[in-house]
Order: C-alpha cells, then sequence, then structure tokens
C-alpha cells in the first residue's frame, strides 16, 4: 500500500545549521569527504546531528530531515531525550531511501545495493568506498511495500540487492534468520538477493554489520563473504 508522498523543500532549508559535521562522526572514521557529499550539518541548539533525507526522485529536494542526539544511549535514556528528532512533520521514512541518490550512479558497476537500518551505516559504506558508495538506509529493519517496488524498478536486472540489518535483528531479538529469509523473499523473484547473518556473531549488541569495519575493514569483509546467497544460480 503507498503511503502519503513526501513533501519537498530546497537546501534553504538547512540555512538554520552550521554546514559541518560533529567530531563524533570522524571519531567513528566517517570521511570528511564523504560527510559533505551527504550535507551533513550540526544543530548546536538542540545537540543534534542532521541527516537530510533527499527525494529518492529529484537531488534537489529535501523530503526529511532527521537530526540524531549526540548523548550516548543510557544518558539520552536517563534524561529522556529522544534518539531521532524529526524536524520535517509528516516525513515517512518508508516513502524514501536515505542515500539511494548518491548511490545510483554506482549501481551498474558495483552491480550490489546494500539494504542498512541506519543513516551511518551508509555514510560508513560510502567511506570504505571513497565516496563510491552503493548502499541505501530504510530507517528500520523492514522494507515497506514501496520501496520494494523502487528497489526493483530502479536497480539494474543483475544486480545484488544484500540485506544488511542490525545485531539484534540478525540474532533473534528483533528477527533472527528466518525474518531475514522473509525479507529477503520480497526481491527473490526479480534480483539476486543474499542477507548478512556470520556463523559467528561478531558484533556488539545491536551494532550494525559495517560498525565493524575498523582500521582495515575486516569484520565487513568477513560479513559480506560469508553472506548468506538466497537464490543464486
Amino acid at each position: 500500500m503507498q503511503g502519503k508522498e513526501n513533501k519537498k523543500y530546497d537546501n534553504s532549508y538547512l540555512s538554520c545549521f552550521i554546514p559541518m559535521p560533529h567530531k563524533s562522526l570522524i571519531e567513528e572514521g566517517i570521511s570528511p569527504d564523504v560527510i559533505k557529499q551527504f550535507n551533513i550539518c550540526y544543530d548546536p541548539e538542540r545537540d543534534r546531528i542532521i541527516f537530510p533525507h533527499y527525494d529518492w526522485n529529484d537531488e534537489n529536494n529535501i523530503v526529511g530531515i532527521q537530526g540524531r542526539t549526540i548523548l550516548d544511549s543510557d544518558t539520552a535514556k536517563l534524561l529522556g531525550v529522544p534518539k531521532y528528532w524529526n524536524y520535517i512533520d509528516g516525513f515517512s521514512k518508508s516513502n524514501n531511501l536515505y542515500g539511494f541518490q548518491q548511490s545510483k550512479n554506482n549501481l551498474a558497476k558495483s552491480n550490489m545495493l546494500v539494504l542498512f537500518e541506519g543513516e551511518k551505516s551508509v555514510l560508513k559504506q560510502f567511506t570504505y568506498k571513497r565516496g563510491k558508495g552503493y548502499s541505501v538506509a530504510l530507517g528500520n529493519h523492514n522494507v515497506s511495500e514501496i520501496q520494494r517496488k523502487f528497489i526493483i524498478r530502479n536497480t539494474p536486472e543483475d544486480c545484488e540487492i544484500v540485506i544488511a540489518f542490525d545485531e539484534d535483528v540478525m540474532f533473534g531479538e528483533n528477527g533472527g534468520e528466518e525474518y531475514l529469509k522473509q525479507v529477503a523473499d520480497k526481491f527473490s523473484n526479480f534480483r539476486r538477493v543474499s542477507y548478512i547473518r556470520p556463523p559467528v556473531n561478531i558484533f556488539k549488541p545491536k551494532q550494525s554489520p559495517i560498525d565493524t569495519l575498523g582500521k582495515k575493514g575486516v569484520g565487513w569483509r568477513y560479513s559480506m563473504k560469508t553472506r548468506n546467497k538466497v537464490n543464486f544460480v
């Protein structure tokens, strides 16, 4: 079922924020060039990192702005501070894909589109690929019907869809392997599809698989090498 279309805004909507990264992104290993590529900003008034979501059909229009608190999870919970703040009322993540505008021109060469949950995972994958990434963030661990149709319609026929959800989804608390197979099945009649769930859980609780990059990307390479291929011939 198709939801209500997101409203569109131009880049002037970002003028009230500081166009520079918060140090925490750099400390996590995200490249300054990638931060600039995605127009990441900072809101000093609310102490939030600003992630503009560009319309998946129009690279010049913003449909959503997500502000992520710089507080750690325990402190934010103690103070009652929400992890995310939506700056644009009515924005629906399920009617868009974060990072698609930056990824679309790299799909033909990579023959792959990685589906993450959160924005930072996309930034890390782009950092790993030196700005030539091929990943999007869904905003949660589900693929909406409109997202599914958009992905099938806007990827090459030989493109592999890789499901790369967080640790709690991979290993049970919010999903498990059967759930990952169900998500993969949404694409299996149209695209090659795989999901990340290594035979050994190398992740911290609720960690994204790309968070294991480290200096040499060993953890991420292991996750990709051992990914479960659903419908490969």
